[in-house]
């Protein structure tokens, strides 16, 4: 198997030699060139064609962010950023260059940046690293699945569609955040009723992705740290290292080991959203690695839900979606381009209409 090269991008010469050390403990791996730059590292990347970049925000001469739209526009190329939450700023240009085109963004070790330092994330990283060259390898990746980025505009929201006793409950992991910014962006505000997330995502990037998500898409965005009443209009996300729960007309934040290896777990609000809300429901799962939210997503079908799952074709990581598929929960397979429609769709049809039709 030929190794998985890798373009490391920091102005930090420390950095790049500590993360170079981490990456190539593992034999699999091969740093095979450093930039201190964004402009460096478009060119870096053009010439070697590198597996995954691992790129940092804030540089001299040119940033993260217009590297990242550089590469994507020249040779599409996985790549993950790395960002200091303790910057807002930096995180929300971190955002910005998931929207451009990166796999995601991971937080960099708080401190000094020592081999100790970043020991705790770099068997993380390692395998994140070896997944995304397994999917640039097998897609030709294009930072724009077909159907993913198609130009288009917001659906017309009919007058008075408002439906306070309906609820929309979405998880996403790997991808997520620009396939909920792509959904939300093509559901016009006001949202017809509450919508309730599980994003996986690194701690300390939560409140970070909710402020962007809010900006780009004009729909409210609140991260659940206590027990607030849903109201039609507002996407609720999961606070950081807590499960997320819906009780009596309210997001609730419910303490819990992990579920899947993942807390927030999608699979506790799918069963909580099946039990309160039934076939008043409908579930989405998007682009994201592993099997959380399948259990879950089963559960809100056999409460009368429809729930649509994301195709292979647009997901970034055909995970989830693809647990829920073969679980049986899901009554739809959509491609993102389509998503919101779907959604609509679900929510103006008779409750259990979309159960009916079956998988398709």
């Amino acid at each position: 198997m030929p190794l998985i090269r890798i373009l490391l991008v920091d102005d930090s010469r420390v950095v790049r030699a500590v993360l170079r050390d981490l990456l190539e403990a593992d034999p699999e791996i091969q740093v095979v060139a450093e930039a201190e730059n964004g402009l460096e590292a478009v060119e870096r990347c053009e010439a070697l064609r590198p597996d995954v970049v691992i790129m940092d925000v804030q540089m001299p001469v040119m940033d993260g962010l217009e590297a990242v739209e550089r590469i994507m526009l020249r040779c599409p190329t996985p790549v993950v950023i790395l960002s200091a939450t303790v910057n807002p700023g930096e995180v929300q240009s971190a955002f910005r260059a998931v929207r451009a085109g990166a796999f995601e963004a991971l937080p960099k070790p708080d401190g000094s940046a020592t081999p100790e330092a970043y020991a705790a994330v770099a068997e993380d990283l390692r395998s994140r690293v070896k997944l995304y060259a397994k999917v640039g390898r097998r897609r030709g990746w294009s930072s724009a699945p077909e159907g993913a980025q198609a130009a288009g505009r917001p659906l017309p929201a009919p007058p008075g569609s408002a439906k306070p006793d309906r609820i929309v409950a979405i998880a996403a992991s790997t991808g997520g955040p620009r396939a909920i910014q792509r959904l939300f962006r093509d559901l016009p505000p006001p949202f017809p009723c509450p919508a309730v997330l599980v994003q996986h995502i690194s701690l300390g990037f939560t409140r970070g992705f909710a402020g962007w998500l809010e900006r780009e898409t004009g729909h409210p965005v609140k991260v659940v740290e206590r027990p607030v009443e849903l109201t039609p209009g507002t996407l609720y996300v999961a606070a950081d290292g807590v499960h997320l729960a819906v009780r009596h007309g309210r997001a609730v934040p419910q303490e819990g080991p992990p579920v899947n290896a993942c807390r927030p777990s999608a699979d506790v609000l799918f069963e909580a959203v099946a039990r309160e809300y039934g076939e008043r429901a409908v579930g989405v799962v998007l682009t994201g690695m592993g099997r959380d939210g399948a259990r879950g997503a089963l559960a809100l079908r056999r409460a009368g839900a429809p729930v649509l799952a994301q195709d292979e074709e647009t997901s970034v990581i055909f995970g989830m979606p693809k647990a829920a598929i073969e679980a049986g929960a899901a009554t739809r397979v959509v491609g993102l381009g389509e998503m919101a429609r779907a959604v609509r769709e679900a929510l103006g049809a008779a409750p259990d209409a979309e159960v009916r039709h079956g998988v398709r």
